[in-house]
């Protein structure tokens, strides 16, 4: 079937195939990158007769993955399912705003998807500087806080954690954001 299509009969299933890879590497990159965090905790040893000891636990390299890392690819993913709603057919309205009620629906249930999906892609850059960046998991200091500062426990300088949960959950906000907006187009193409 695929290879009897004309060209133009492609770019529907081709758009839509890719987005479709697109929302599952974004998946599959966080929930990579959430094992990882949680991974690094416990060390465990084996000795030579198969019995496992759990080792000192040492101080992991990144920081546990939480239900705020998780927020931003739910949002991105409600705003793709939010957008697909909507068709080129029934937006479609030479009027501007003060046409058919139905189309300005459309129009403006088409705006506010957008708004979602980016404002999804703003919170995932937000946490990345308010978790990573600021170094909310930071060192504690040594010794007790400077006179007339509030940053007692964290008032070391440099970040001690890795800041690639931070950045997996922005570059898995992006896929899905840009998952959504090729399957629209996607759905475009073959109206």
């Amino acid at each position: 079937m695929y290879f009897s299509m004309d060209r133009e009969n492609k770019k529907p299933l081709i758009t839509s195939c890719v987005a479709g890879v697109l929302f599952g590497a974004a998946w599959f990159l966080f929930a990579a990158q959430a094992a990882r965090s949680h991974g690094n905790l416990n060390p465990v040893s084996c000795n030579s007769s198969g019995q496992f000891t759990i080792l000192t636990p040492i101080a992991p390299t990144f920081p546990l993955i939480g239900f705020v890392d998780v927020v931003p690819g739910l949002i991105a993913s409600l705003g793709l399912f939010m957008i697909n709603l909507v068709s080129l057919k029934e937006i479609k309205d030479e009027s501007g705003m003060g046409g058919d009620s139905r189309t300005t629906r459309m129009k403006i249930w088409l705006f506010f998807s957008i708004i979602v999906t980016f404002s999804s892609l703003a919170a995932a850059i937000a946490i990345f500087v308010t978790k990573y960046v600021n170094c909310e998991y930071n060192t504690p200091c040594s010794g007790t806080a400077p006179a007339n500062t509030t940053q007692y426990p964290f008032c070391s300088t440099t970040c001690t954690y890795s800041q690639l949960p931070g950045i997996a959950t922005i570059v898995q906000t992006g896929l899905i954001v840009g998952s959504s907006m090729l399957f629209w187009v996607g759905k475009v193409w073959g109206e």
